[in-house]
């Protein structure tokens, strides 16, 4: 097991995410809803396949974070939680999505219910002072990938 988590670190420091400046960029906030999970956000610079990914979190217990990413036609991220905190397991659930990421801020609300025993991924978007709403056009992926694995991740549902 020490042997898989150190890889990971190796894997997440190689493609951690790197702010983007300019002008033409939003903010993009993760919000674990469940803070006794870890939890994990990726973002691919091609949205098609998922490829290129970018660490924003990996195996965090932090309520949240904010990371500066350039406008583009489109955005992927896969969003996961990890259901033991302590790292004993990597047991867990995982979704990727697609979303406009053209203008304003996104936020990626990533959380676990034990009542339902499942996931919760909930991706909401704004404008300037704009409230908070959920995202347009946000399209569900299928996961193709393990985790660290090379090639696209994503793929149509």
């Amino acid at each position: 097991m020490a042997v898989l988590f150190l890889s990971a670190c190796a894997w997440a420091n190689r493609n951690a995410h790197v702010e983007a400046q300019g002008p033409n960029t939003g903010t993009i906030e993760v919000v674990n809803a469940s803070p006794q999970h870890r939890i994990n956000v990726t973002v691919f610079r091609e949205a098609d396949e998922c490829r290129g990914p970018k660490v924003v979190s990996m195996f965090e217990l932090t309520g949240g974070k904010a990371v500066r990413e350039a406008h583009q036609a489109k955005l992927s991220m896969l969003l996961g939680v990890s259901l033991q905190a302590d790292l004993q397991a990597v047991a867990g659930c995982s979704a990727a999505f697609t979303v406009p990421f053209q203008r304003g801020d996104l936020r990626a609300t990533v959380g676990y219910s034990a009542s339902e025993k499942a996931c919760q991924f909930l991706i909401e978007s704004r404008v300037g002072a704009e409230a908070w709403r959920p995202a347009d056009n946000v399209v569900r992926k299928k996961v193709l990938q393990a985790f660290m694995q090379d090639g696209p991740w994503c793929g149509a549902q």
